[in-house]
């Protein structure tokens, strides 16, 4: 892995590397003694980590005999200028979601007699109550202005 000779570490991180979804980045010879260079240091990272991975610039600054390895990401933050939608809760009608949700539970069985069941009404319970929950919640553009009185009016919607 870059070294001049692999001992039990290097095959050990060597098979670490291959199960994992870790990716290696190689930078050169970072560790200089005498007339030896060597590559001990590693720079391991994640698929998500990689795609904004740029270059990696090794200098000798440091008092030292290893190397200072500096790595440079791309971290910018792509402005989407896609409308996102959201949820406006001052306009949810809760009593027809109160309704319909009662309506929508009478179908789940009340009778639960093992593991699997109590799963399995979990499950309905939870669908049927995003599911009512997604028809009375109407949906909005996204504003990037909050009135002053939005935490008031929010919670008195609830009331």
């Amino acid at each position: 892995m870059g070294d001049t000779r692999t001992d039990d570490n290097g095959k050990r991180l060597l098979q670490f590397l291959l199960k994992s979804s870790l990716i290696n980045i190689s930078v050169g010879p970072t560790r200089f003694q005498a007339n030896l260079a060597t590559a001990p240091d590693r720079i391991l990272l994640s698929p998500a980590i990689s795609n904004k991975f740029c270059h990696t610039n090794v200098t000798k600054s440091l008092p030292s005999d290893h190397a200072e390895i500096i790595i440079t990401l791309n971290l910018a933050i792509e402005k989407s200028n896609n409308i996102i939608e959201r949820p406006n809760l001052l306009k949810t009608d809760w009593d027809g979601y109160k309704s319909s949700l009662e309506k929508a539970l009478e179908e789940i069985p009340v009778q639960i007699n093992n593991t699997n069941a109590m799963e399995d009404t979990y499950s309905q319970l939870t669908a049927i109550i995003q599911q009512e929950l997604m028809k009375a919640v109407p949906v909005e553009k996204k504003s990037f202005y909050t009135p002053n009185d939005y935490p008031s009016k929010l919670s008195n919607s609830y009331a």
